[in-house]
């Protein structure tokens, strides 16, 4: 606070006089700034006002956690010398009670000028900066204390929280889990962009330089350049989507803001019971910067902070088939940890190019064999337990095609209308997109058909550079390309 501020407050006497006194005080959020309700083998559920309809629709119906959240909201708090219940703490969209957002702030004044406010709360964490500045633009400290000094006793504060106009944020607990859940596998290169194979080195950038580079290479016996000046011109008209490939040009961050868009899109259709798990190469310690700058276009798009809830771990990956066991290790880990709790159903849905490849000749843990989508598919199922109560879809961003000139070609094309129809109508979603997403006259009524895909990521990069200084060596991390005859 300002001196001026400071003059204005009424301190205690024997604050004024201990100048040599100093205070830590240590906060948490969950659970202090709001209710979290305890379950078991899961994240604490937000006792928010949309939770708390749920779970009264849901009582008796043998969902322990609605009981549980019901039986909050009813628990009478005058044992604790205050009126009402605990529902008084619902908290807003923000996942934030405003009333006990108000008591912290006394405390922060009452505590004087010599101390440190010291947050300790999951929100620290740098994926969470944007929880932390809601929290922090919860109005004004002199604000506050007015507010207070207007009550006469703690006893007579408001239930009613008043809106301040902060955007809402996503927190780390999980709502009212009802009886399906929904982890969401996102790749990023071949799926948020466009991907073009280039035998031998790692994928191109489909980007604005290298399609204005390619144009001027192509016909000079530069097979890539002649791949991406072909992407250019792929007609999207067979996926019953306008224009050309061209429209998915990604821009200096190696993101298409269509794709991200569709992207955000199938994040809200997944629902809040749910978790966004990135599993790109982009999920890597070395890529926090590309990582943060994905979240903040999502955020965006999505109109409040968003950050992935998960990622697949750093195991090495020697190849496709390393990949698919990666995200089976996710999903068995998921699945055990959910043992003992009230059992619900779940939906894995995995979006990826596959590192622009094809499903062919692969083969998991040294016995399994993947020669489809299916194979793929039925893979996942088996780590996910006895597979009771699981659906898996996989929805493979990929496409090979032969130009006018006989040359293969072979791209992660991003995700296209017609996987983004697949995937929201895995998730019961299928029609609110022609109410959102009219982006042409071929955005209709799809058939639910499975896709071809697997679940992979990728590096890609330039490929100028390759006609200037010579090729470029292959990375150790690099997807290994298979051959593909179709799916």
């Amino acid at each position: 606070l300002e001196p001026a501020e400071c003059s204005a407050i009424s301190v205690p006497r024997h604050q004024q006089v201990l100048p040599d006194m100093k205070t830590l005080l240590f906060v948490d959020v969950d659970g202090i700034l709001n209710v979290a309700v305890r379950d078991p083998g899961c994240a604490p559920a937000v006792f928010s006002d949309e939770n708390l309809k749920l779970a009264r629709q849901m009582v008796g119906q043998g969902n322990p956690l609605a009981d549980r959240i019901s039986a909050v909201a009813d628990r009478n708090i005058a044992a604790f010398q205050e009126e009402g219940t605990y529902e008084k703490f619902v908290s807003d969209p923000g996942s934030l009670c405003d009333l006990l957002v108000g008591r912290l702030a006394r405390l922060i004044e009452a505590k004087g000028r010599c101390s440190r406010i010291i947050l300790a709360s999951f929100w620290r964490r740098p994926q969470h900066v944007e929880r932390r500045r809601l929290l922090e633009s919860r109005r004004q400290l002199k604000q506050r204390q007015q507010q207070q000094e207007q009550q006469p006793a703690v006893m007579q504060e408001q239930a009613e929280p008043q809106s301040l106009g902060c955007a809402p944020a996503t927190v780390p607990m999980l709502p009212v889990l009802p009886d399906m859940e929904t982890l969401l596998f996102v790749d990023v290169d071949g799926v948020l962009n466009v991907a073009v194979r280039d035998p031998g080195c790692d994928p191109a950038a489909f980007s604005d330089d290298n399609l204005k580079l390619a144009r001027k290479l192509a016909g000079q016996g530069k097979p890539l350049a002649d791949r991406i000046s072909a992407v250019a011109d792929r007609s999207l008209v067979a996926f019953r989507e306008a224009g050309s490939y061209e429209r998915f040009l990604t821009d200096d961050g190696d993101l298409s803001d269509l794709l991200v868009g569709r992207l955000a899109h199938l994040i809200e259709a997944a629902g809040h019971c749910s978790r966004i798990i990135l599993a790109s190469f982009w999920r890597r310690p070395q890529h926090v910067e590309r990582r943060r700058l994905l979240e903040s276009r999502l955020t965006a798009h999505l109109g409040r902070p968003f950050s992935f809830d998960d990622y697949t771990s750093f195991r090495e990956e020697t190849g496709a088939a390393c990949r698919i066991s990666t995200i089976g290790d996710y999903i068995e880990d998921y699945c055990q940890r959910q043992q003992g709790s009230h059992k619900r159903k779940l939906r894995v849905l995995v979006v990826d190019d596959f590192g622009v490849t094809a499903l062919r000749g692969l083969t998991c843990e040294g016995k399994t064999p993947i020669d489809s989508v299916v194979d793929a598919e039925r893979y996942l199922l088996s780590r996910a337990g006895d597979g009771t109560g699981v659906l898996v879809r996989i929805i493979h961003a990929f496409e090979e095609f032969t130009d006018e000139n006989g040359m293969q070609v072979s791209i992660g094309c991003g995700l296209r209308l017609d996987h983004l129809n697949r995937a929201l109508q895995f998730l019961g979603k299928g029609s609110p997109l022609n109410e959102t997403l009219i982006e042409d006259e071929f955005s209709k009524e799809h058939e639910d058909v499975k896709c071809c895909g697997i679940w992979a990521n990728s590096r890609i990069t330039p490929f100028f550079s390759r006609f200037i200084r010579g090729s470029v060596r292959r990375q150790p991390d690099q997807v290994e390309v298979l051959s593909w005859s179709g799916d």
